[in-house]
């Protein structure tokens, strides 16, 4: 070939990455500032209006920031509440199931409370003061889900330093909002955090947990993290499933089906080496790694990003990765000022998945808007951006004869459990005619 030719192909494709550059997947929309440190977001609709406010947590000054949306996607000034001693994970969930969204923070510090602090809403987005549930040496992460299946949420608490009472713990609710039961897993030394999903199929819900230094198996390297699945025995009681997945340096974990073959798979986010590792599901709770890491950030958020209907990955640091369909990944979005924490959300009401992030540096939030215009709301069959009565037929056909408009598991799994069944029909009336949000990861 010809040099001329060479340059010639050369200069188209700079060209074409040009292009593609030029027209990212997201936009900057706003800054905002909170507390001291920001160290974890959560989205919900906090106030009942109907849109997804922010919940932020303040490592430094031991607050959780609320910003209420405008219904546009801008937000309000934060109004902060107080928490216990160096807050670094939250999850909103109706706990006390009168409709609102209340608040769970796992507060971090190891020398003082080690809690967990429950802030109840008053149904308007604002917060009765804390109640603390003392456990284990400095709370890590903190994930909600119905482990015994009883019709309330339960709670899933790592803890950093703890070899005394085990890492991992699940609080009990009592239907109220009170957590007066706990049971503790030794699952190792220096948990990152915890997802919660049905890694096995059985119907119940499992946990992986992300640590360092296990004390389940002392031939391990010390220093080195690992992943950990724990299997639901069906009554909210965990056992150990003997496997270890080597992850680096793994600081965060997101649950979702990657690969489009119906079990629920893992994208792992390292804090050191700034990538993301995808561990694929077997099927029945049992992982493979594709040895394939993806340059990114320390965390990760799964959605459909694109409209194409499987699930993409959000980075809390570098990249955005669209999923080719198969699990594997393509880099789209480089070397946006991204933060910490990423969690995607309709925010601005036009149907896809915006994008806010922490930066604790400049103890703010930020919020990116989502340019793709095509509507990626779970249940939003028809995309026109609103979840209506002509949606619930739409997945009607999609969970009862197998086929229909969007009936991938990214579009119309709107309880998130990895199948396409009557459940998820229930769910979305519920949300069409009650108005009753979709829960976590779903929403």
């Amino acid at each position: 070939m010809r040099s001329k030719e060479v340059l010639l192909i050369v200069l188209v494709v700079l060209f074409s990455s040009a292009r593609l550059a030029a027209k990212p997947l997201f936009e900057l929309a706003g800054i905002y500032p909170v507390g001291s440190y920001p160290s974890s977001v959560f989205v919900a609709d906090l106030d009942g209006d109907g849109d997804p406010d922010l919940a932020v947590t303040n490592e430094y000054s031991n607050s959780v920031s609320i910003l209420k949306n405008n219904g546009d996607g801008t937000f309000n000034s934060s109004v902060d509440y107080g928490t216990g001693n160096q807050p670094r994970s939250i999850f909103a969930a109706d706990f006390d199931g009168d409709g609102d969204q209340d608040l769970a923070v796992a507060n971090s510090n190891e020398y003082l409370d080690s809690s967990i602090s429950f802030l109840k809403n008053n149904g308007d987005g604002t917060f009765d003061a804390k109640v603390d549930y003392s456990l284990g040496t400095a709370p890590s992460s903190v994930f909600a889900s119905d482990l015994d299946k009883d019709g309330d949420l339960d709670l899933v608490v790592t803890t950093m330093w703890d070899t005394s009472s085990g890492g991992l713990t699940v609080l009990k609710n009592n239907g109220d909002g009170t957590f007066p039961t706990k049971s503790i897993y030794n699952s190792g030394v220096f948990q990152n955090s915890a997802f919660v999903s049905d890694f096995d199929r059985d119907g119940a819900p499992d946990v992986v947990v992300l640590s360092s230094a296990s004390e389940l198996n002392t031939t391990l390297s010390q220093g080195s993290d690992y992943a950990t699945v724990w299997l639901n025995n069906g009554d909210g009681t965990l056992a150990f499933s003997g496997a270890y997945y080597y992850l680096g340096y793994g600081l965060s974990i997101f649950a979702s089906d990657l690969d489009g073959d119906g079990d629920q798979d893992l994208a792992v986010g390292d804090r050191f080496n700034f990538n993301v590792s995808i561990f694929k599901n077997n099927g029945k709770g049992t992982f493979a790694c594709d040895n394939v890491k993806y340059e990114g950030g320390f965390g990760v958020f799964a959605s459909d990003l694109d409209g194409d209907g499987d699930f993409d990955l959000a980075t809390g640091g570098f990249n955005v990765l669209l999923n080719s369909g198969d699990g594997t990944f393509v880099s789209v979005v480089d070397s946006l000022a991204f933060g910490g924490s990423p969690f995607l959300s309709d925010l601005d009401g036009d149907g896809d998945r915006d994008l806010v992030v922490r930066n604790a540096g400049n103890n703010t939030v930020i919020v990116l808007k989502n340019l793709s215009n095509v509507s990626t709301k779970k249940g939003d069959l028809d995309r026109d951006a609103d979840l209506s009565a002509s949606d619930v037929v739409l997945m009607l056909n999609c969970a009862f004869l197998g086929e229909g408009t969007n009936c991938s598991l990214a579009s119309a799994d709107v309880n998130c459990d990895g199948i396409l069944s009557a459940a998820d029909v229930v769910t979305e009336l519920n949300a069409v005619f009650l108005n009753k949000p979709f829960f976590f990861p779903c929403i």
